[in-house]
């Protein structure tokens, strides 16, 4: 908030005038600065969505039945045969945990 110096001139003193300007100064640049456009940011386009494969969901489900854990270099393993990264594997095995878990 900008607090103006008192209205009669026999008591204004410089410093408080200064204050006053340098108020004023910064009000304005804010406004400046709200208005000024930025250059934009080169396009990232992303990547659609896809869809698990009913495939790939029961290679998946499959692992999941042989054994309850998936370490790294089975997760890699199970990326190798579906296709799929090590970290969609990760993902569908997270929550295929949260909705079991849900479920009980």
């Amino acid at each position: 908030m900008i607090r103006r110096p008192p209205r009669s001139t026999h008591c204004i003193s410089s410093a408080a005038s200064d204050v006053y300007k340098r108020q004023i100064l910064g009000s304005v640049k804010r406004k400046i600065r709200r208005h000024i456009r930025k250059p934009k940011k080169a396009a990232v386009r992303r990547v659609p969505r896809k869809r698990k494969t009913q495939d790939q969901i029961n290679a998946l489900t499959r692992e999941l039945e042989e054994g309850e854990e998936f370490d790294k270099e089975r997760l890699k393993e199970i990326a190798e045969k579906t296709g799929l990264n090590a970290s969609q594997v990760y993902k569908w095995y997270w929550e295929h945990r949260r909705k079991t878990s849900l479920d009980m």
